[in-house]
């Protein structure tokens, strides 16, 4: 379990240090969730239907713990701290639960059999000078693969 720490209202004057302790810093846990949207396939088959014909399918949608930007949308994905290893995109963070859009590729054509994708939230670690040896410094749950039937 990863916990994500956060000090507001830092001012750092030239040439000062500041003693922080634990108890300065507010934890939270670092966890995501499907959308409630998303709930009924998620927790039973994870395998959406979808028309070949569609570029992608937008699903499922998933609400990352992001207490560092909270009520601040981005001009640029890479501005996040929390971000998708995978294809999706990144949305607002209106109460500290950042939301994001994961995106299934279309082949283009009906399938046969679904097709199996897959996504993980992580911590970018360069953004808090985190060897990167370490990382990608993955949030739980981890097993997040999913299935389109492509019609």
């Amino acid at each position: 379990m990863r916990y994500l720490g956060v000090v507001r209202d830092i001012l750092l004057l030239d040439r000062t240090m500041l003693d922080i302790e634990m108890r300065d810093i507010e934890w939270v846990e670092a966890s995501w969730h499907v959308s409630k949207e998303d709930e009924a396939i998620w927790n039973n088959s994870r395998t959406y239907e979808e028309l070949a014909s569609e570029d992608y399918l937008t699903r499922p949608v998933v609400y990352a713990r992001d207490p560092f930007h909270v009520g601040r949308d981005y001009q640029w994905e890479s501005d996040s701290f929390i971000c998708i290893n995978g294809v999706g995109t990144t949305e607002e963070n209106v109460d500290g639960w950042r939301r994001f859009t994961i995106c299934a590729p279309s082949p283009g054509v009906a399938q046969a059999e679904p097709m199996e994708y897959s996504f993980d939230m992580v911590l970018d670690g360069q953004k808090f000078n985190l060897p990167s040896a370490g990382g990608p410094y993955f949030i739980d749950p981890v097993n997040n693969t999913y299935k389109v039937h492509w019609r």
